[in-house]
């Protein structure tokens, strides 16, 4: 319950590493944090003693799991937070690319995500950053997924970069579920990489650069 509000704290107000530690690897926080202002506004009608009786009960419980797997955490530097692969690979983008840098992933990636946006500390065209930092509406938001989706499923290579010109989207990010979408769409993956500059590659991640002067 009091976390709740720590990491929705951390989500709307932390900067940098914070603010994208606590949004990623807690965001489900977030959506709890009303229920714990309606179960702490219950606890208002309960006496005073009970109430400070049962705070206390309640943070001897969650406390000290959580600060062992904090602690740990800590110590092993995010082991199972996230993978190898997704570390090496954000590591890549906040090093190696521009700080005003966007990027297009498949919508609801949260491999992706994690790496781009998490880790690499670098904007995407749509999801948690069009929902949480522009307060976009939910019809905005989903006919721009579905745009993302038909940019992934199309082999149209003039129409995929009027979609990154027009959101001026400078880095495609081709992770395992982008690469598994355009398989199943029977997306031409290897005509797209002859076009735009292949930067990075790992066994389930490639990153290409976009070429929006070269359209053929």
């Amino acid at each position: 319950m009091p976390f709740s509000f720590l990491f929705a704290f951390l989500n709307l107000f932390g900067q940098g590493v914070v603010n994208h530690t606590a949004h990623f690897l807690y965001q489900n926080s977030l959506y709890i944090t009303l229920p714990s202002a309606i179960g702490l506004g219950m606890l208002k009608k309960i006496p005073r003693w009970s109430r400070i009786l049962f705070i206390l009960l309640v943070f001897s419980i969650i406390i000290p799991p959580f600060y062992f797997q904090v602690l740990h955490r800590l110590e092993t530097g995010w082991e199972g937070a996230v993978d190898v692969e997704q570390n090496a690979a954000g590591e890549y983008i906040r090093s190696y690319t521009d700080g005003n840098s966007t990027f297009v992933i498949l919508p609801d990636s949260r491999y992706s995500l994690v790496c781009v946006e998490g880790i690499g500390e670098r904007k995407v065209i749509s999801g948690h950053f069009n929902h949480l930092n522009k307060y976009e509406t939910m019809n905005f938001i989903r006919n721009l997924n579905e745009e993302i989706k038909h940019f992934y499923s199309s082999s149209d290579l003039q129409e995929k970069h009027i979609f990154l010109q027009k959101y001026q989207a400078y880095y495609i990010f081709l992770g395992p579920e982008e690469i598994t979408f355009m398989k199943e769409q029977k997306t031409d993956i290897e005509r797209l990489k002859k076009v735009d500059q292949l930067v990075y590659r790992s066994k389930n991640v490639e990153i290409l650069k976009v070429k929006l002067g070269d359209q053929s």
